[in-house]
């Protein structure tokens, strides 16, 4: 087998030497959460295991089959019709039929299923409507309703048992998790296919936004919440099966039992008996047919009526009435070429910012090819042992032993500053993406100070002696204040405006989402960072007397003796270093401190709601620099030590959540600095020609259809 040191780029077995250690990462925080949030761990529980013990174990249990059966009839006949009802009450019966033991399974499913219904209904609908009435919550919301439908249930089960155990309870729990996206889906939808014109209509007659959610979009929006229930019960009853596996109960436990067992009687009894109360639960929540009044038919009927009134009294046959329109049309379509939009041309201030921001990313890519350590690595330190004596030796920001991927990503934030400056300079803003805007160059530029900021700040290993910075990282530093200082003067600058209207007032909702992205940074930077579990060999000076002796007697019982001591020397030890503890890298720090300034000036932005859109644009921009700037903190900590790391030592936990929290502060900005653009300018020639030739085209045909001289023309405003 090929060693690992000596493995090419495209073979597989290079794939060991930069392995994610995700699943070390999940395991760190489950144990956290488990020690530390029992409180948390037992509020979720409650729910459950409250509705589970009343309604199941003090209604459903505890009355006469008879009632339950009743209860079916006039249920049926009360959301469909009487003979839905008899028939339910009559399936159900027959579940009885089947033996006691099979009916307290089935009404125990019932229950559990009528449980996890409910709980979805109290979680989705909400949900799904703050998702439908918010772009901001829905983007939240669909990545994680992704992952709840793409991931198999089994991946649920697994934290489920490690939190709460096996039992009925855990069973509703991922039952819910696995149920509640079509609900949330459909109710979002439902909210978003009312009719634009009926909300407006019911805010211009001046009804608050509490009677148009209630009066006007959830009654047009019913049947697709209804239909998002029904999925959602479908999906419960689907579970019944796989949550017999960590002993749910139910019919599910029935029918595991009988297929480990080959018993084909219970097997098939519990079936059935699973079959009717799937069908009956169906057919009670789901009535077949269209409603009068539900969303389709209020969508066919607002298109039915989407005409102008001109256009339902014009007469076609009449030929004044044709010419007119065909020079109506023809004098818009020259106006409309007219009206061709091109991008504010750059100003000298913009150009000056720009040139200042491309010098400093000069800068800073002259910084990673300095050197950055001396005699030793401060980052592949905390990996590779035989990186902390390296005397005399010198390494760039390039080198895994040097900066590593803190010079690397140094150095991407270099290129982008570079190539978004390069727009101005060449008087080609109207062709740069979106995405090279001052904005998030200015972004880039803060990143490009904070990851040598925090190569500096990260404490070497303590077996590193003789460690010493170099001159790499301080011109990085200068070269990345340079930039940014370039970056913020092409943002004032830059002829930017918002292209939706920003509404002076306080955003709340931002300022809860940077406080969120601000605990999780601060509680990230007190979690791990080093997890070591290398197996040491720790011999005692006479151990070591003894080996000697044995080696000289050079028999194979003195070989057999060395190789007993040798193998008791070798012990396990478990090494944490949290990210602010003196004994680990100390990268905590900055990120704390990189945390506490998003915290400050997005706190600025959301709780002053006078501000001019350049100053709220430059704090956006500030926020989502820190917020890149920590996540590129954590992700280059984490690929410095892959890149190095020998087996069974990685980085943390801590540094993990970091990344995440990094990315939860650039999120609260990222939406608002979208909404800025680059102004656009019209050719006021191009619209006194295309006046002139409309007027001309509405006169020639007023002249064809005989009508000029009875009709006065007037020139189209520009």
């Amino acid at each position: 087998m090929t060693p690992l040191a000596q493995t090419g780029f495209l073979d597989d077995a290079t794939l060991d030497r930069w392995t994610i250690p995700f699943g070390d990462w999940i395991r760190e925080i489950t144990f956290w959460v488990r020690n530390h949030l029992d409180w948390l761990l037992n509020a979720i529980e409650w729910p459950f295991q409250f509705l589970l013990d009343t309604l199941v174990d003090g209604v459903i249990l505890s009355v006469s089959w008879f009632w339950v059966c009743l209860t079916f009839v006039f249920v049926g006949w009360l959301s469909r019709n009487p003979r839905v009802g008899l028939l339910s009450g009559v399936a159900i019966a027959v579940c009885g039929l089947l033996g006691d033991s099979y009916w307290r399974f089935t009404a125990q499913t019932i229950g559990m299923i009528l449980v996890a219904v409910l709980l979805c209904a109290a979680v989705g609908i909400p949900a799904g409507i703050l998702a439908g009435r918010f772009d901001r919550v829905w983007g939240i919301l669909r990545p994680v309703l992704d992952a709840m439908q793409v991931v198999h249930p089994f991946v649920y089960i697994l934290p489920v048992i490690f939190f709460w155990g096996t039992g009925r309870t855990p069973g509703v729990m991922v039952t819910m998790v696995f149920a509640v996206p079509p609900l949330v889906r459909l109710t979002n939808l439902g909210i978003r296919q009312v009719p634009g014109d009926v909300v407006e209509a019911a805010r211009a007659y001046g009804a608050p936004e509490w009677r148009v959610l209630v009066d006007v979009q959830l009654p047009l929006a019913r049947a697709a919440i209804m239909t998002g229930l029904n999925q959602t019960l479908l999906l419960a009853l689907s579970m019944v099966g796989i949550v017999a596996i960590i002993a749910g109960g139910g019919l599910g436990q029935e029918i595991f039992a009988g297929v480990g067992q080959l018993n084909i009687p219970q097997a098939a009894a519990s079936g059935l008996a699973l079959y009717i109360v799937g069908v009956v639960l169906d057919r009670i929540s789901q009535p077949t047919g269209a409603e009068k009044g539900n969303l389709l038919a209020n969508i066919r009927s607002a298109w039915a009526n989407r005409r102008t009134p001109e256009d339902l009294l014009a007469d076609e046959d009449d030929p004044t009435v044709a010419a007119a329109a065909t020079a109506a049309v023809e004098a818009a379509a020259e106006r409309e070429a007219a009206w061709t939009p091109r991008p504010a041309p750059t100003v000298p201030r913009e150009r000056l910012g720009a040139a200042v921001a491309l010098a400093g990313a000069a800068l800073v890519t002259a910084g990673v090819l300095l050197p950055w350590s001396e005699n030793a690595g401060p980052i592949s330190g905390w990996a590779r042992l035989e990186d902390n004596d390296l005397a005399g030796e010198t390494f760039s920001g390039l080198a895994a032993t040097g900066g590593s991927w803190f010079g690397i990503l140094a150095l991407v934030c270099a290129a982008f500053v570079a190539t978004s400056a390069l727009g101005p300079l060449l008087g080609r803003t109207g062709r740069w993406p979106r995405g090279l805007g001052p904005d998030l160059a200015s972004g880039a530029a803060i990143a490009a100070v904070i990851l040598p900021a925090a190569y500096l700040v990260a404490s070497p290993s303590v077996l590193a002696l003789d460690y010493q910075d170099g001159i790499g990282p301080w011109v990085a530093v200068a070269g990345g204040v340079v930039a940014t200082a370039g970056g913020i003067i092409t943002l004032l600058a830059a002829p930017y405006r918002a292209y939706r209207v920003v509404e002076p007032r306080f955003r709340w909702g931002r300022l809860a989402g940077t406080m969120f992205a601000f605990v999780v940074l601060v509680g990230s930077a007190f979690g791990s960072w080093v997890y070591d579990q290398r197996v040491l060999t720790v011999q005692t000076p006479e151990q070591l007397a003894e080996i000697e002796r044995l080696r000289e007697l050079g028999t194979a019982a003195a070989a057999a003796q060395i190789a007993t001591l040798s193998a008791s020397a070798e012990r396990q030890e478990l090494t944490i270093h949290s990210g602010v503890s003196a004994e680990g890298p100390e990268l905590g720090w900055i990120i704390i401190a990189v945390g506490a300034l998003g915290l400050l000036v997005g706190a600025l932005g959301a709780l002053v709601p006078r501000i001019s859109d350049g100053r709220r644009w430059l704090i956006n921009a500030v926020v989502a620099g820190l917020g890149v700037g920590a996540t590129l903190v954590a992700t280059a900590w984490i690929i410095s030590i892959m890149r190095v790391a020998p087996p069974r030592i990685t980085s943390g936990a801590g540094s993990f959540v970091a990344l995440l929290g990094g990315l939860a502060l650039l999120g609260t900005v990222l939406r608002a600095l979208t909404n800025f653009r680059r102004r656009v300018v019209y050719d006021d020639a191009a619209h006194s020609a295309a006046s002139e030739s409309s007027s001309r085209s509405e006169a020639r045909s007023e002249a064809r259809s005989g009508t000029g001289s009875e009709t006065t023309t007037e020139t189209a405003p520009v």
